[in-house]
């Protein structure tokens, strides 16, 4: 099991406990995922085609705008692991900026 971040769609983020397996990842971002590093300990994980499928705009993270639902995990040694932040240290940082199209 992973500590991870999901931020849904018109949704706030909440902190999940999850299996570590792909196939739950997929379903989470409802398709294939795309990771993304953000630090060398933390990904933004993805639908690979979100905005292309035509999903709602999710929020701009580090100035990139993201579509669909999104999923913020850890990283260890090439493996998935416990997102290394907590919701708090997210938004004190501004990690998440919210949008409205």
């Amino acid at each position: 099991m992973m500590k991870v971040i999901l931020k849904p769609v018109g949704l706030e983020p909440r902190q999940i406990l999850i299996p570590n397996d792909m196939y739950i990842l997929q379903q989470l971002v409802d398709g294939y995922v795309q990771p993304i590093t953000l630090t060398s300990d933390m990904l933004l994980l993805c639908d690979e085609d979100g905005r292309v499928k035509g999903k709602k705009m999710n929020c701009t993270i580090m100035g990139i705008p993201f579509y669909g639902d999104i999923v913020l995990v850890g990283t260890k040694r090439g493996n998935f692991c416990d997102v290394p932040i907590t919701i708090e240290q997210a938004k004190k940082v501004r990690l998440m900026v919210y949008e409205t199209e």
